[in-house]
């Protein structure tokens, strides 16, 4: 870290030159969040998932938001501090949720994967289902609900799916009561009824509801399901679905399963910015699908920011971050940044054959961008390496909640 003396700029933040600054400009102004703050005036500040460490006047704390100008860009960067906002803890409620959410959330994936096999096993007695019929049934009705991956790659249809994805099911329903006080009694609209959390959470009760009546009672299941659901060592079946062992069932480890994506779906809930009206907004979503019969799941990243000279300039700049995961493809990672029609896109794939492919089509998707009217003022491809795609992003910019 390089210290220098602010006395000439008393309100602003000095940056280190090895901060990968480069597509800041002059006048433009940054949204930033304070992640640690010490007595001898040292910041990490977060700006579009990037931690950086300054030196910043006194009186800053940790989870403060500040708004940033850009007043130099090097080699010395400097920012000048013109909001500071300390949001206020709404209620003790809500911190606790938060700190009961983060240890509990798990991939919803390993959820889809499991949902499905369960959806498509079948029992070869009769007389032992293989789940009870209630939770069979809404495991059917979640599966139902998941789009599929060609679905994602229509504009209509990926929208749906945000809407859906359990995001925004609270202020749904706040819509909901709003127009009509009595509605919490009637049959919820059809927005509530397709939304994933509020999918989970009727599973998880017909889950909880069949605990409580057989106390625990092992099921038997098909075989391959995740490690964290099967009980490798449990008890053998009176009756095995097959000549082979099979593995078992837990309902109460099958809703821990459940109560985990569902914590998942709150923890990106809780990360979604919009806490004052200086700052931008930010959302992680997650996105199930399927794709032959498989689940799958696209994980989002949208950051929208102030790219103007003062802050009365319109939020116009855009960044997505996506990440999925595909049996034919292997790992990709996408993003892509619009400001005022200009796009600038890198692409990461982790399979030789899909790197390949991209390079292959790189100049037919600039066209392709293009005939839609955007400018073009980057397009590029890498192989995927962590550090380059920031692919634990989602794990480094969890709230840092004090536990």
């Amino acid at each position: 870290m390089i210290a220098q003396s602010l006395s000439s700029l008393p309100s602003g933040l000095h940056i280190s030159p090895i901060v990968q600054t480069k597509q800041w400009q002059i006048g433009q102004i940054l949204n930033a969040i304070v992640d640690k703050a010490d007595k001898s005036k040292l910041l990490e500040v977060r700006i579009n998932q990037q931690t950086l460490k300054a030196n910043g006047p006194s009186g800053i704390k940790e989870g403060d938001h500040l708004q940033l100008k850009v007043i130099d860009t090097g080699p010395r960067v400097v920012l000048k501090i013109v909001s500071h906002n300390r949001p206020e803890i709404k209620s003790a409620g809500a911190e606790q949720q938060l700190r009961q959410d983060l240890p509990k959330q798990k991939n919803i994936l390993n959820l889809v994967e499991t949902m499905v096999q369960l959806k498509n096993g079948k029992s070869q007695n009769v007389n032992r289902p293989l789940l009870p019929p209630n939770i069979h049934r809404q495991i059917a009705e979640s599966v139902k609900l998941l789009p599929s991956l060609k679905q994602l790659a229509q504009p209509q249809l990926l929208k749906q799916s945000i809407n859906d994805s359990g995001l925004f099911l609270e202020t749904k329903l706040a819509q909901m009561v709003k127009h009509n006080p009595s509605s919490l009694s009637s049959v919820p609209p059809a927005d509530v009824k397709t939304d994933l959390k509020a999918s989970l959470l009727r599973l998880e009760n017909a889950i909880q509801s069949e605990v409580s009546i057989t106390k625990e009672k092992m099921m038997p299941l098909v075989k391959l399901l995740p490690m964290s659901i099967v009980s490798q060592n449990a008890p053998a079946p009176q009756q095995a679905l097959s000549n082979d062992k099979s593995p078992e069932i837990n309902l109460s480890n099958l809703r821990n399963a459940v109560q985990g994506a569902i914590s998942k779906v709150q923890v990106n809930q809780s990360q979604t910015i919009i806490n004052n009206e200086n700052s931008m907004p930010q959302w992680l979503i997650d996105l199930p699908f399927l794709n032959n019969k498989r689940g799958g799941l696209l994980e989002l990243i949208i950051n929208q920011e102030k790219s103007g000279h003062d802050r009365t300039s319109p939020a116009d700049k855009w960044t997505i971050f996506f990440y999925l995961t595909l049996d034919s493809l292997g790992k990709i990672a996408v993003q892509l940044s619009l400001s005022d029609n200009n796009l600038s896109t890198t692409l990461w794939a982790e399979n030789e054959s899909t790197n390949q492919q991209i390079d292959n089509n790189l100049a037919s998707l600039r066209s392709r961008f293009q005939e839609t009217g955007l400018n073009v003022v980057s397009l590029e491809h890498h192989p995927l390496t962590p550090v380059q795609t920031g692919l634990e992003l989602r794990h480094s910019s969890l709230i840092k909640a004090k536990i």
